[in-house]
């Protein structure tokens, strides 16, 4: 969980900074509202579905979804040519965290052992919520600005962080 809740969070911070970009989609901060609203509105749509979803799958089969979700967000940011794509990824960026929230736990209560669940699960808490944080200062901040450093475009740059996180996610899964 710690590789998929950073690989999905490393570039929350960033995704802002990568779609306002002169030399990218160049958005406007009323654009730029409504694409993160996307999100927002997965998030509500995915609570009421995952309500009737998670009685009938598995929470290791929810992950699983969740993090393919969070995949096809990330990868959709790095091949992105167009807005749409952007909303789209957006959505499914709302659509996995709550897939991802929502069977997590539950999985991870049947994993630890009732003595140790207040310890682990404080632990699980504090890399989740520093997965935001941490993340893009350690891997996309780094990747994003090294590749800037050697001269490569920023837009070049963003997406490649984008695929870094893919990269997580997916190393998260395995």
């Amino acid at each position: 969980m710690v590789l998929i809740n950073f690989g999905r969070n490393c570039v929350a911070v960033t995704k802002t900074q990568y779609l306002v970009l002169d030399g990218g989609f160049d958005v406007s901060s009323n654009l730029l509202s409504y694409i993160v609203n996307m999100q927002s509105l997965a998030a509500v749509i995915a609570g009421y579905v995952i309500a009737r979803v998670s009685k009938r799958i598995s929470d290791g089969m929810l992950i699983t979804l969740g993090s393919g979700l969070a995949c096809l967000n990330l990868l959709g940011f790095a091949l992105a040519r167009n807005l749409g794509v952007i909303f789209g990824s957006n959505f499914l960026a709302g659509a996995s965290d709550v897939v991802i929230f929502t069977s997590s736990y539950t999985y991870g209560s049947k994993l630890i052992p009732a003595a140790h669940r207040g310890k682990q699960f404080a632990l699980f808490n504090a890399t989740l919520f520093l997965s935001w944080g941490v993340g893009a200062t350690l891997v996309a901040g780094p990747i994003v600005d090294s590749l800037i450093a050697r001269g490569k475009t920023q837009v070049f740059a963003y997406r490649m962080s984008f695929l870094a996180a893919l990269a997580m996610v997916i190393a998260g899964m395995i």
